[in-house]
């Protein structure tokens, strides 16, 4: 949905002031899982907009990777390393689901 809100044109604002803190219970490791995941979603998504024509979502993606390094950047400076490490792991995850998509097409990534 948040796509869809993008390419519409909407500002897709974040304010610093508002923190939400979601306990799931889910230890380190599966942290790291689970936010590769999101990313490899987030590319076979960007990588699915492409392959129509969509070149709206490679900006859209662009966007998303700045706020990631932006992340990465403010959390190692504050010596927060697990949520530093979670922002690598998610363009990590991007990049694999983006590339794996466009070269092999939609049964490259699992669930389809």
């Amino acid at each position: 949905m948040i796509y869809r809100v993008a390419r519409a044109g909407w500002q897709i604002v974040c304010a610093d002031g508002i923190e939400v803190v979601h306990a799931d219970g889910r230890a380190p490791a599966e942290m790291l899982r689970l936010h590769h995941s999101y990313g490899i979603g987030a590319g076979a998504q960007t990588a699915g907009h492409l392959r129509r024509g969509d070149v709206t979502a490679a900006h859209v993606a662009a966007r998303e990777l700045a706020l990631h390094a932006r992340s990465l950047v403010g959390y190692a400076l504050v010596g927060d390393r697990h949520r530093a490490v979670l922002q690598v792991t998610f363009v990590a995850g991007l990049v694999r689901g983006l590339l794996d998509r466009l070269v092999r097409g939609p049964s490259a990534v699992p669930g389809n």
